[in-house]
């Protein structure tokens, strides 16, 4: 009896964990959206626009195994909805197809300025709360309308908004801009020690292009960052190389030397005197010369020294010139100084509401460059 018993009990276990997939659903009954954009309706302000690109397998490139695939437009499918949330417009896009929509494979997310600029909490909601969303997708900004993003080949890859998800991998790989994916956004929503942001990409005669950054405060966008006042912000707060740096020759101002920075490390210090908080930044970055029209001797100690200053001024201007505007003109805390702020200060960050005092707080930066290479120099011999 008790063999019996056992083997019950052992045939319930293997049978419970041979439930298979619970929402197993045929790929021919799926249609995967691999990207959609929002937009304000132009006519009710109450309504929201959402648009969707969907690839279609058989003309893709290889589907099939014929390999007779066109790519670019004519392998996707572009699909639009309204409706009073974004929710309800992927519903109403959904009830006209023969298939369901699948956001397993969805790898970027558009939204338009205007959109942006007002309380984009309750779309957030909706992403966050979507087991199907991806938290490594990456969310856009668009100024103007967000569809127009969709509508764009740059005829490098076979489904267009892959071309948008390579390039921001890409940049974000060499550290040339900032890593921010929708998990990232979602973290720095729920931080009051820090703002979030969302890469910024205007659509082009040809194709598309990354912009900057979109800054954003109390859920809605407030501004945006420019390239290099991104780097800029880079440098001090994520401790990463960013872009290159341009200065004019000593000897021409029509010529110009061209530094690559490859290392970069960042400290910031944080106090409190009569009752005025102030940070300061201290920035090291090693780095390349890539290119220099200069007629100087990089074998001279001084001339080293001279440039390296130069890029050093260059450097602190842009920074500075970040500074003022995200204290002065945006109010929004995107460096994170409030994170350290809370982690090493805690008995400032306790008496203070930060949102208010930020703007206030005494902010200055060094940058300290060293040249590592400067090339070789091509002359003629006399």
């Amino acid at each position: 009896m008790r063999r019996l018993l056992a083997i019950v009990l052992c045939s319930l276990l293997i049978v419970s964990s041979l439930t298979g997939c619970w929402d197993r659903r045929e790929l021919e009954q799926r249609a995967s959206v691999v990207a959609f954009a929002v937009d304000k309706n132009q006519e009710d302000p109450n309504l929201v626009d959402v648009a969707i690109q969907v690839p279609i397998p058989i003309r893709i490139v290889g589907a099939g195994g014929g390999g007779g695939g066109e790519g670019g437009k004519e392998a996707v499918r572009i699909l639009t909805g309204s409706g009073r949330s974004v929710l309800a417009a992927f519903q109403n896009i959904e009830r006209s197809l023969n298939q369901q929509l699948f956001y397993g494979h969805t790898r970027i997310v558009v939204v338009s300025s205007e959109v942006a600029k007002t309380d984009i909490e309750d779309f957030v909601d909706v992403l966050r709360r979507s087991p199907q969303v991806r938290r490594l997708l990456w969310p856009v900004v668009v100024p103007g309308r967000a569809a127009e993003l969709l509508y764009k080949d740059p005829k490098l890859e076979q489904i267009p908004m892959m071309f948008i998800k390579e390039m921001l991998e890409s940049g974000a790989r060499d550290k040339r801009i900032p890593d921010v994916t929708l998990g990232d956004f979602f973290i720095s929503m729920s931080d009051t020690s820090i703002q979030p942001m969302m890469h910024m990409v205007a659509p082009t005669q040809k194709g598309m292009k990354w912009i900057g950054m979109a800054v954003f405060r109390d859920g809605k966008m407030v501004g945006n960052l420019k390239e290099p006042h991104v780097w800029a912000y880079m440098n001090m707060g994520k401790e990463q190389p960013g872009g290159d740096v341009v200065i004019a020759c000593f000897d021409s101002k029509d010529r110009d030397l061209t530094f690559h920075p490859r290392r970069v490390s960042s400290k910031v210090k944080v106090e409190e005197k009569n009752g005025e908080i102030r940070a300061l930044y201290d920035v090291k970055m090693e780095g390349d010369i890539f290119e220099s029209e200069c007629n100087v001797d990089f074998n001279n100690e001084a001339v080293i020294n001279k440039v390296q200053n130069a890029i050093e001024v260059e450097l602190e201007k842009r920074a500075k010139e970040m500074i003022h505007h995200v204290q002065r003109d945006l109010a929004s805390d995107v460096l994170g100084l409030g994170f350290a702020v809370r982690a090493f200060h805690p008995e400032i960050w306790k008496k203070v509401d930060w949102d208010k005092t930020f703007p206030k707080v005494k902010i200055d930066v060094s940058y300290h460059v060293k040249v590592r290479r400067f090339g070789m120099t091509m002359g003629k011999q006399e």
